[in-house]
């Protein structure tokens, strides 16, 4: 069993999850991974159930697998394709990301990348806010939301 920090590695896999959590694991086998949770709740928008430790959410469906993964801002290595999505400047982060999947949709702060299956909260500016977070998700997870998304226009530096 790995003992995770805040210093803990992470790479995402695009709708896979990461180097240590992938969707489709059950809760049993995150714990394997990840250790006991600090915390577990319901979760009405999966229809499951969320399980916590520290700066890091696994959600499960209702049939109690991963389909969602999410990250605090005190994750010192989340990263994807070279870019450490906390430990650099936000909009350098995100300019990143949009180089890779250049049209993100915008839903209620959330920046959702299809290409990735990733949403980002919080990195449309260079500010430190207890609202930066990533999350991975399974493929379908965003869809029924799509229509009510508007196009992302990003004017960072």
């Amino acid at each position: 069993m790995t003992s995770i920090n805040e210093s803990t590695i992470f790479e995402i896999i695009p709708y896979v999850g990461t180097n240590l959590v992938i969707f489709g694991m059950t809760s049993f086998q995150v714990e394997g991974v990840l250790g006991k949770s600090d915390k577990k709740s319901k979760n009405p928008t999966l229809e499951g159930f969320d399980e916590f430790w520290s700066d890091i959410v696994v959600g499960y469906s209702e049939s109690g697998i991963v389909e969602h993964i999410g990250f605090g801002r005190q994750m010192k290595n989340v990263i994807y394709n070279g870019i450490n999505l906390f430990y650099i400047k936000s909009s350098v982060a995100l300019r990143k990301i949009l180089e890779i999947d250049p049209e993100p949709l915008e839903y209620l702060g959330f920046l959702v990348f299809f290409k990735l299956g990733l949403y980002l909260s919080g990195f449309d500016n260079d500010e430190e806010s207890d609202d930066k977070a990533a999350a991975l998700f399974v493929r379908g997870h965003w869809d029924s939301r799509k229509p009510k998304m508007k196009k992302f226009n990003f004017s960072g530096a």
